[in-house]
């Protein structure tokens, strides 16, 4: 609803728990307008968190697309909470409800097949890590989601085809 109702060319994520760096929004708009029309959006790189805030590691995720089309079909390539992505591109492609619990990587895996999602080397996100988030309660649901929006990527390149995308 929120996207929709936008009028924002960028949609920034953020989960409430998390810090966004002062520099953040700006540092991503920087870039992302400085790459070609077929970059849809941009990540970072995050620092993980505690509950208390206290830093645990930094992420080393992939910067060019070269080294991200090498391994989004096997692991992530994003942090999601650290990503600004095109308004349009989400209207047209939106969170599928039916992958709850894996929206987030469903929606990245079909919009790197419109075009280029790329991180900044910069950590410009603190990310909590604690006991209570639903990716830690909800962990053998959400690996199993996350399994079939890899498999439902494949299928899309492989077969040109999404079951979840065809009427019954």
């Amino acid at each position: 609803t929120g996207v929709q109702q936008s009028t924002s060319y960028w949609i920034a994520r953020m989960d409430a728990d998390d810090i966004a760096h002062p520099n953040r929004f700006e540092q991503q708009v920087l870039s992302l307008k400085s790459w070609p029309g077929e970059v849809l959006g941009c990540g970072t790189q995050v620092r993980f968190i505690n509950s208390k805030g206290h830093g645990l590691h930094r992420s080393y995720l992939p910067s060019s697309w070269k080294d991200i089309t090498k391994q989004m079909l096997s692991r992530t390539s994003f942090v999601h909470s650290s990503l600004i992505m095109r308004r349009d591109a989400l209207t047209t492609l939106p969170y599928r409800s039916a992958m709850d619990g894996a929206e987030d990587m469903d929606l990245v895996l079909r919009l790197c097949e419109k075009g280029k999602l790329l991180n900044l080397d910069q950590v410009l996100l603190d990310y909590r890590l604690h006991l209570t988030q639903e990716s830690f309660r909800m962990r053998a649901r959400h690996t199993a989601i996350q399994e079939l929006a890899l498999r439902l990527a494949w299928s899309r390149r492989r077969k040109h085809f999404d079951p979840l995308e065809t009427d019954p």
